[in-house]
């Protein structure tokens, strides 16, 4: 095992918590007092990295405790600390101090593959639960697995799966697929004792996935026909609107005819509103696509020659 401060240690300590030897004889050698602590605290990281596998929290917690006097001085140990404050709760409350736990580690071991990933690993718990990590927590988790990826010695198939997931909750799921893809097919050379587990675990996110990308479009479908019948709802608002201008113009138009004195204003005055009517008409049906350019101009002109002609003819004598 290299020093604890090698960027390689956890990776290199994942590799031997997979391996055949018994727990008996790690947890030996974390018990040895005379053996040399750098050796002694290689141990406990692989005991309690086998216990996270195992999902055996609680054991995970007492043994974190036992030995906390003992290498508590050691910076990697704060990445103990990350799983234990995860372990607490699922609530945003534990989650937030475990995530800024694993921001001080990714600070003070940012060439680290493993410390990279347990951050990123948790931004995109919480993206699942709780949504609203925000974009600039959620793209710096996406910078630090990727970074994560090309840190380590092989592509750990799990790094691949976090991408996919950090890539699927903010919308990127072309991305995600390619990611999740790349994990199934490392999984499968992987020399893992667990390696089944995996497989399903991301087949359930590739799964989730599809299932998000089709929540997502049928929200985008859901806002967009909500939004057209707003719109449509403001245009019949308009367009009543518009009936009622007409009419109530009509009506003045006729009263002003009947009250005119000859036959001649009255003819005018009923012109110039049959004008105005093909105008108003016009720009109506231009405003709301129901006519082409072409149609309305014709109407818009019909409207100018009805308001103008026979109030000019009459008045040069030719009406």
């Amino acid at each position: 095992m290299p020093p604890s401060t090698s960027p390689s240690f956890l990776d290199d300590a994942r590799s031997q918590s997979i391996t055949e030897i018994p727990d008996s004889a790690i947890a030996a050698i974390v018990e040895d007092a005379a053996a040399p602590e750098e050796r002694r605290f290689a141990a406990l990281y692989i005991a309690t990295h086998r216990l996270r596998r195992q999902r055996a929290m609680s054991e995970y917690r007492t043994l974190v405790d036992k030995y906390r006097h003992q290498f508590s001085q050691y910076e990697l140990f704060q990445t103990f600390d990350v799983a234990y404050l995860r372990s607490l709760g699922d609530d945003r409350r534990a989650m937030e101090r475990s995530l800024r736990q694993a921001e001080s580690a990714v600070a003070a071991f940012p060439q680290s593959p493993g410390v990279l990933h347990q951050y990123a690993d948790l931004v995109a718990t919480m993206m699942e639960r709780f949504d609203d990590v925000g974009e600039s927590r959620s793209r710096d988790a996406m910078d630090a697995v990727r970074r994560a990826i090309k840190l380590s010695a092989k592509e750990p198939p799990k790094y691949w799966s976090t991408l996919a997931r950090l890539e699927a909750g903010i919308g990127l799921y072309a991305a995600a697929r390619r990611s999740i893809a790349e994990a199934l097919e490392l999984s499968a050379i992987e020399p893992d004792p667990t390696r089944a587990l995996m497989y399903n675990e991301f087949m359930v996110i590739e799964r989730s996935i599809s299932l998000s990308e089709a929540q997502g479009n049928a929200r985008a479908e859901l806002l967009s026909a909500k939004g057209e019948v707003v719109n449509m709802r403001g245009q019949l608002l308009e367009l009543l609107g518009l009936l009622a201008a007409i009419i109530a113009f009509i009506i003045s138009s006729v009263s002003g005819a009947s009250s005119a004195k000859n036959l001649g204003g009255a003819r005018d005055i009923l012109s110039a509103s049959a004008g105005m009517i093909a105008i108003v008409f016009a720009a109506f049906s231009y405003a709301f696509k129901i006519a082409t350019m072409r149609r309305a101009v014709i109407l818009f002109t019909v409207g100018v020659l009805l308001m103008v002609w026979y109030p000019v003819t009459h008045h040069i004598g030719l009406g």
